[in-house]
Formats: structure tokens, C-alpha cells, sequence
């Protein structure tokens, strides 16, 4: 689904079904996961410092609804979120990507939830429910009508070192996200950034062909015909962004196959086997048995 569609869906749902405080309700509900290799990366970290960086670095393999800036962290320990202008971005989901920040970040640095990493909460935006209900939820003051989005850190707090850092995790973690920003060239063709995008999306299963195009603001038939311009196709831009997500899961990560094939939009492991076979001539279990971690 196109996420300007679900932007709107979030829409109906907080302003039209009356429950504004949807998207906070979603995210407190969720579980806590730390099975991707961007979490991972951010657990490995030394300190908050160290995470954030490879946050501002690195989100762009999450998401493009926007990104994160560290550049003001020095001067007034902000970290300031833009959101993708090109595409609709709801409020509610602004909201929940500053919440979603401050929740997994105080549980990574504070697994017992004992302390606070914030200060202040900034929001462009008017409050779309009751003041009181926004502290409530993010556990501090939030300001209203700013001049942009951003998350006011303790001033201690980017020092806070990070209980389950790794040195040696983090370079294998830091290396595979390196590696997918280099083969994705983060944008330097068409078909690296529909590729860049198609990671973002082929785990949630989505037509990602509607959304991608929308997201670079073409039709579908223009994205079609850049791609062949460029002397390939989506099937195969598809099937490249795929092979090097396998590629990068098998040699870096101890992922079962079960949840490369499901990270990768497979309905079934079966299928995931032989298109890999296809790709390398080898089946995922003879290639990981090849590539150590430590190739990294």
C-alpha cells in the first residue's frame, strides 16, 4: 500500500473514527523486536552517540516517510526529524515515528525503563487531542507549532553508554548496512533508488510498484520505461534489491532461512530456495556454509 495511502487510513482512524491516539496505541501494543540488522547495528553501539549516528546514517533502509538529523545535537542536544515533502506524511504518523524513536531508544538504553532520555518533544503541527495526553505518552513536555520536528535530548544523555554494546557486532552490523548503501548507490541511478525503496517495502508484502512511483512522483508507466532506459526492467530491479538482501543475510547475519525468506516478501521458503538457486547456483545453506561472518 502506497504510505500516502496509509497516511490517509491513519486519518480516517484518528479525526474521522475518533480516536486520535491510534497510532501511540499501536506502538505501545507492539513488541518489542530486535531481529533486524538495523536494531541490531543500534544495540551494538557504544553509546547514544554512537547509535543516533548510525541512525541519521543509515534510516533511509526503514523508510523514506523522512529523516533524521543530528546536526543540531551539539548546540541544543536536538535531534530533528523532516518528513518526505514529496509524498503526503500524516501527522499521526510524524507523531508515531517520534514516538517510535523514543520508545525502542529508551528500551535499548534502558531495558528496565528506569530513566528518561527527553527533555522535549517538538511538533510543527497544532495538538490533535488533549495537551496533557501527548506528556502522558511521551513522558515530557511537547511544544506545538515549532519551526520544525525534533526530539530535545537530555544533555547527559548522549554519553549514556549502551548495556549490550559489541565492537565486533557493530563492524559485522555497520558492514552490511555500508554494503547495501554502496550496491544501492543510495539514489545515484533510477533504478538504485527504486531499488532503495523496494527494500523499504517488500517484508510488509506491499504492491510496492503503486507506492514506489508515488514516492518518486511518476506514474507507473514512466517509472516502467526510465527503468528500461536504463536497460533493465522492475522484474529485474525486483530481483537484484532481493539477491542482495539474501546475499547480505546469509554472509552477515545467523537469520534462520525461514526468516530470510520472509524478510524477502516469500510466501513460501520453497520458493525463496529456488530463486536463489536461479541467482547463484547454489542453494542459501552452500552459500552461508562459504561466507563467514567475518567477511563482513
Amino acid at each position: 500500500m502506497p504510505i500516502s495511502h496509509l497516511s490517509r487510513i491513519f486519518d480516517a482512524i484518528g479525526d474521522d473514527a475518533g480516536v486520535p491516539d491510534y497510532i501511540y496505541k499501536v506502538i505501545e501494543a507492539y513488541p518489542f523486536r530486535t531481529s533486524t540488522p538495523f536494531l541490531f547495528l543500534c544495540l551494538f553501539c557504544r553509546n547514544l552517540r554512537d547509535a543516533l549516528s548510525a541512525v541519521c546514517r543509515f534510516s533511509f533502509i526503514l523508510s523514506d516517510m523522512g529523516k533524521f538529523d543530528q546536526s543540531a545535537l551539539r548546540k541544543t542536544s536536538t535531534l530533528v526529524f523532516t518528513p518526505n515533502r514529496e509524498i503526503y506524511i500524516s501527522k499521526h504518523q510524524i507523531e508515531g515515528v517520534l514516538f517510535g524513536f523514543i520508545n525502542y531508544a529508551e528500551r535499548i538504553i534502558f531495558p528496565d525503563r528506569s530513566l528518561s532520555l527527553v527533555r522535549m518533544v517538538n511538533l510543527a503541527h497544532q495538538p490533535r487531542f488533549d495537551t496533557s495526553r501527548y506528556e502522558s505518552y511521551f513522558g515530557c513536555p511537547v511544544n506545538f507549532g515549532c519551526s520544525e520536528y525534533g526530539i530535545v535530548l537530555q544533555s547527559d544523555a548522549l554519553d549514556t553508554k549502551i548495556a549490550s554494546a559489541n565492537a565486533k557486532r557493530k563492524r559485522q552490523m555497520q558492514g552490511q548496512a555500508e554494503c547495501c548503501e554502496r550496491q544501492l548507490g543510495v539514489g545515484d541511478t533510477f533504478s538504485q533508488q527504486v531499488q532503495q525503496m523496494f527494500i523499504q517495502r517488500m517484508a510488509f508484502r506491499e504492491k510496492a510498484l503503486d507506492s514506489i512511483a508515488e514516492a518518486l512522483a511518476v506514474s507507473v508507466r514512466t517509472l516502467q520505461r526510465r527503468l528500461i532506459a536504463e536497460g533493465t526492467s522492475y522484474r529485474e530491479t525486483v530481483e537484484s534489491a532481493r539477491m542482495t538482501v539474501a546475499k547480505q543475510e546469509l554472509r552477515c547475519s545467523q537469520r534462520p532461512l525461514s526468516e530470510i525468506s520472509e524478510l524477502l516478501g516469500y510466501s513460501e521458503q520453497r520458493a525463496f530456495r529456488r530463486a536463489f538457486r536461479e541467482w547463484t547456483g547454489s542453494s542459501p545453506s552452500e552459500y552461508r556454509k562459504r561466507r563467514s561472518v567475518d567477511e563482513c
